[in-house]
């Protein structure tokens, strides 16, 4: 891929110039499984289930990169960039999870609902940038600044609790899941490592009206969160665009996110 570019000021004066070429490949290979167990006791309503999974990732990458970038004042050129890099990229990512679920009828329309979870999240990323050697005519000067291995591990755990109702015409649920969340990033051959909490409250409901057999309308609410990934955290330099240099930050935190939707059906 090459990005050539012009830019400049105001009175048609040339502020840089240049382009970057860059090159990828990449292989790996992913492997999941889930597994589910389901329990229906002679109580009509009251159930149990487990499920538990897993998903292993496994990926590498190769990558160049040529540019040279013009920086001018004046007129001329004030100072020339050039990069001719190779990088090599390996990373691998973990996660295994448990989820359990009981149910208990409360009446002939309503039933309780009690969930359980426990979610271990891991990474792990070794990126090396070399630079080309003209006395060698080898791409074998380590870039120490574009370079680090790094790996976090993110564990959350918690609990909740949902009421369910399902009437002739409507249907409704409420509750929320309490979640405590470790976050813990920490630098290869380094005394650095950042530690992050969290503890949230997750609130979930949705509610369904039947006008019709074949009209009906459904609100759905849900509250979530998810953790950076290693790319994210990995306080790398990326400079595959030189005028937009970009890095990881170890320290950033996790996101919570609302969801609402409202769906209407008409099968007429």
């Amino acid at each position: 891929k090459q990005n050539d570019y012009e830019s400049f000021i105001p009175g048609d004066k040339m502020l840089n110039s240049g382009f970057s070429n860059t090159g990828n490949s990449t292989e790996g290979y992913m492997v999941s499984n889930e597994l589910l167990y389901r329990h229906k006791f002679k109580k009509k309503g009251r159930t149990f289930s487990v499920t538990g999974a897993m998903q292993y990732n496994d990926s590498r990458a190769k990558g160049t990169q040529n540019a040279i970038n013009n920086f001018f004042s004046n007129g001329s050129i004030s100072l020339r960039d050039t990069l001719d890099q190779k990088t090599a990229l390996n990373s691998i990512t973990q996660s295994n999870s448990v989820n359990a679920n009981y149910t208990e009828p409360l009446s002939k329309r309503s039933l309780i609902e009690f969930r359980g979870f426990y979610n271990i999240n891991r990474g792990d990323l070794d990126r090396k940038t070399f630079d080309y050697n003209k006395t060698s005519g080898k791409y074998d000067k380590m870039n120490t600044v574009l370079s680090n291995a790094f790996e976090n591990k993110y564990v959350y755990t918690g609990g909740g609790i949902s009421i369910r109702t399902q009437q002739k015409k409507y249907g409704y649920s409420a509750g929320t899941n309490l979640q405590y969340a470790k976050l813990n990033s920490h630098l290869k051959d380094s005394v650095f490592s950042v530690k992050q909490y969290f503890t949230n409250l997750l609130p979930i409901a949705n509610f369904n009206y039947n006008f019709t057999k074949a009209k009906s309308v459904r609100i759905d609410y849900s509250t979530s969160t998810s953790q950076p990934s290693v790319r994210q955290l990995q306080p790398v330099k990326d400079i595959s665009d030189p005028l937009n240099i970009s890095a990881g930050n170890p320290a950033l935190k996790q996101s919570y996110t609302h969801n609402a939707s409202l769906q209407f059906f008409n099968a007429s």
